[in-house]
């Protein structure tokens, strides 16, 4: 116990720096040997054993809740002519991804991961700010947003390579690559037009028309979001376990 007085404190300080340097894996990360037989089935049953904790986030490895998942700043603009900034964007359903195929290529100092991810549907929130023209319609206002995405598929590379840090090796992901490819979309804008039911209903139901375009033009930078946010926490977790404990 740690609650014996400031010595004892000291003490536990120091063994839990030794031991967040020297313990072993902790039982829900599950390594796979290089030389198992079936190094791709072994690796998708790792990943998908670690979702419940992914989803609540682990924050021993500073890993954050996918739960939602913050996407910060999004912009859309492109040929729906409709311009608009969406800020503390939430992603919720990330951690209901299921992996539909994975191929690991290991070299001695590097590793790839080739997959394929569906996730059955995301919801996303958050506020926006939009200042344009929609047929002919000078379109202003800022609120809350709400949008449906179903089934989005990505098709993902994340490579990784062997470096030294501290006397120690360690696996560093470059940001993950993907392409995807969206299902069905919605998007509603909450108080168009100072929250006018009316007129607020119809340019919702013109942008709804809309939705796939719209979608399609804001896909990069949702990719480049979520990209972003995963590879963050493959790195937190290859960050503190050195190279060999991780890919014995």
């Amino acid at each position: 116990s740690c609650r014996m007085g400031k010595s004892s404190v000291f003490w536990c300080a120091l063994v839990g720096l030794f031991c967040a340097a020297n313990c072993k894996l902790p039982d829900y990360i599950n390594v796979c040997p290089q030389n198992h037989p079936n190094l791709s089935a072994c690796i998708t049953d790792s990943i998908t054993s670690l979702i419940p904790r992914l989803k609540s986030g682990i924050p021993e490895l500073e890993v954050p809740s996918l739960e939602p998942l913050f996407l910060d700043k999004l912009t859309i603009l492109g040929q729906s002519r409709l311009s608009t900034n969406l800020t503390n964007v939430e992603a919720w359903g990330a951690s209901d991804f299921k992996i539909l195929k994975m191929v690991p290529t290991i070299s001695k100092n590097s590793r790839k991961f080739k997959f394929e991810v569906i996730i059955p549907k995301l919801y996303v929130t958050g506020n926006y700010e939009i200042n344009t023209k929609l047929s002919f319609i000078e379109l202003k206002g800022t609120g809350l947003f709400n949008a449906n995405i179903s089934t989005p598929h990505f098709e993902c590379m994340l490579k990784g390579k062997k470096i030294e840090r501290d006397g120690n090796n360690y696996l560093h992901f470059e940001k993950m690559q993907c392409n995807v490819v969206l299902g069905k979309s919605s998007i509603y804008f909450d108080n168009l037009f100072n929250g006018d039911p009316v007129i607020g209903k119809g340019i919702n139901d013109a942008i709804e028309d809309n939705s796939d375009l719209l979608f399609e033009e804001a896909k990069p930078n949702i990719v480049a979001a979520v990209t972003k946010k995963l590879t963050e926490v493959g790195n937190k977790i290859t960050d503190s376990f050195t190279f060999e404990e991780l890919f014995p």
